[in-house]
């Protein structure tokens, strides 16, 4: 079943030094990214075909905003040049990985970036089809609202969740980690080769009339589950009930501007960058 696919992305700074979020739209004839949008028109891509993409820096380690940016544009870059009406989760694998390898070569180049890196989510949509597939590596989560319900696609790569992402029993070096740093993550884009533990859909997953995803950096977990539930569930009532193309894309908005108020209302002197990125799907007329 063909879809008409809307999106809506924004990012607050928080209470953080640096913005170390990127993400990145590829939409038609257009990249989308914070404050700039690159025109693709004399390419002729496949216009059934768009990709979702959000990097969030590791601060903790430094230079993590160069290492998103360099994530992002690779896989930019790399899906660009293969783009085709059959885009699909291949490409997106074989992106991560040429980003991986952009960062261990940075770092190799420069002793100074030692240590950077990022989480990386990377979601295709066919809206001839409405198939959605998607890769992630690190913490940032990843979640589809069909109806009343809304799932965690991909897991957490932190220690507590070893056995779930890797499906090994922890060794002895494994089960001090997870007893010990349980939310430190374990893997993510940091140069480090061969890249391990990347997360793929599995299966056919199809956006149907009326859903929506939400690729979201860490830092909008500040707002509990429950309270993101509420939030969604009244915005997803309003975005289904849209009709027209510019409804619906308010709709959408108003939906991403209310995760983010939620998180700037909580003001936390910690509070970390936060992105949000909503994907719609509605039948057309």
């Amino acid at each position: 079943m063909s879809v008409n696919i809307y999106w809506s992305a924004d990012q607050i700074q928080g209470e953080r030094q640096y913005q170390e979020d990127v993400y990145a739209i590829i939409d038609g004839d257009y990249v989308w990214m914070p404050g700039q949008r690159l025109d693709l028109s004399e390419m002729a891509l496949a216009n059934n075909i768009s990709v979702y993409l959000l990097a969030d820096g590791m601060g903790g380690m430094g230079h993590g905003d160069y290492a998103a940016k360099l994530a992002v544009q690779t896989v930019v870059d790399h899906l660009i040049a293969n783009w085709s009406e059959t885009l699909s989760l291949n490409d997106l694998s074989q992106a991560l990985v040429l980003a991986n390898e952009a960062i261990h070569a940075a770092v190799a180049s420069n002793t100074s970036y030692a240590g950077m890196g990022c989480t990386f989510i990377a979601v295709v949509v066919d809206s001839a089809s409405g198939r959605m597939d998607w890769v992630s590596i690190g913490d940032s989560p990843l979640l589809l609202n069909k109806g009343v319900e809304t799932k965690m696609l991909n897991t957490k790569h932190i220690w507590e969740n070893w056995t779930a992402v890797t499906g090994n029993l922890p060794g002895e070096k494994e089960a001090s980690l997870v007893a010990n740093h349980g939310d430190a993550l374990f893997a993510a884009l940091d140069g480090t080769l061969p890249l391990l533990h990347v997360q793929t859909s599995s299966g056919q997953h199809v956006l149907d009339d009326g859903d929506i995803l939400v690729i979201a950096s860490d830092g909008v977990e500040v707002i509990d589950s429950e309270r993101l539930l509420d939030v969604m569930s009244s915005a997803t009532l309003r975005f289904r009930n849209s009709n027209c193309g510019d409804t619906v894309e308010d709709a959408l908005c108003a939906m991403q501007k209310s995760i983010l108020t939620r998180v700037e209302r909580l003001e936390l002197t910690h509070q970390d960058n936060t992105s949000v990125i909503l994907v719609g799907a509605r039948q057309p007329n």
